[in-house]
Order: C-alpha cells, then sequence, then structure tokens
C-alpha cells in the first residue's frame, strides 16, 4: 500500500511542472492572439501617442515671474506684475503670491514684464513665449536709493560779523 501511494505521489512537483510545461507548448486559441495582438498594439501606441505629438496644437505657453529682493534674494509679496504686448497693450496686471512667484498662460509671442513696488526700482524684461513650454524669469528688485540729507542752508553773515571782519579780527 504505501508503495502505491508513494507511486501515485509526485516527486519534489515534477509531475506539477511538466503539466504547466505541456500547457505552454498547446497552440493559442484565436482568442488568446487577439487580446495579445490588440494589448501589444495598445502599448507601443500610448508609448508614441506623446512623442508623435497627435492632439491638438498647441498655441499658448506659460510665463512664470519670481519677483525677489536683490539683496536678500526674499520673495517680495504684492508686487504688481504687468504683462504688455510688444504694441504696448496691456495683457493682465497680477500681485506675486507669498513665494514671490506669478503665472499666467499666454499667446505665442513677444512681451515685456514689468514690475513694480514701493521702495523699489521697478525692473523691466523682455519674455519670449514659445507653445507648449514655460518660460520662467527671475525679476530681482532692487531697493531705491536714499535720497542726499538736506544741504544745511547758509547764514549770511550780520551786519556786526561783516563789521569786525572788515577790521580784521
Amino acid at each position: 500500500m504505501a508503495g502505491d501511494e508513494i507511486g501515485n505521489q509526485s516527486i519534489g512537483g515534477m509531475e506539477d511542472r511538466t503539466s504547466w510545461l505541456s500547457a505552454l507548448s498547446k497552440p493559442l486559441t484565436r482568442l488568446q492572439t487577439i487580446v495579445g495582438i490588440t494589448a501589444g498594439m495598445l502599448s507601443v501606441g500610448g508609448a508614441l501617442f506623446p512623442l508623435v505629438g497627435f492632439g491638438t496644437i498647441q498655441t499658448h505657453g506659460e510665463f512664470v515671474g519670481v519677483v525677489q529682493d536683490a539683496r536678500s534674494h526674499r520673495p517680495i509679496i504684492n508686487a504688481a506684475v504687468e504683462i504688455v504686448t510688444a504694441q504696448n497693450a496691456v495683457v493682465t496686471t497680477l500681485l506675486s503670491m507669498d513665494d514671490g512667484r506669478v503665472r499666467h498662460r499666454l499667446k505665442e509671442g513677444q512681451y515685456q514684464v514689468r514690475v513694480r513696488y514701493p521702495r523699489f526700482i521697478p525692473e523691466v524684461r523682455q519674455v519670449l513665449i514659445i507653445p507648449g513650454q514655460t518660460a520662467e524669469v527671475h525679476l530681482a528688485l532692487s531697493p531705491r536709493p536714499l535720497p542726499p540729507p538736506p544741504a544745511k542752508p547758509v547764514e549770511k553773515p550780520g551786519a556786526v560779523r561783516r563789521f569786525f571782519r572788515n577790521l580784521g579780527i
């Protein structure tokens, strides 16, 4: 009895391996073939789709401005960033956020960016927007110089001083 049981059992899983290999050697069914080919085409097509550029043609790019203090490189909050066209038409005016950044989608073309903030010298930059790309511009504002102290008024000598000066004293 013990010998019969040993003969029917697989030794080291040999029977399991041979049944699995025999399943692979059988011809594929038509459904399996169609599913495999479809999956392969979708994988290749999905990988090539972004490279070929199918879909919509992009006409806009993104402008990102980073407004910061030229000395400390800290962000300047609430700076007015004005974007104008080459014909000097205002496209938009933005305020810089907590990190000093502004973002705006723009049509392809050349623009002028003007930045203003109290106590700082205004900054003007040219930027070219290319469709599908981001143009990041760092706008470093320098503090305005302090005005010179007022000059001391020159006192005209009085009559008594002129008299003694004329005497040589």
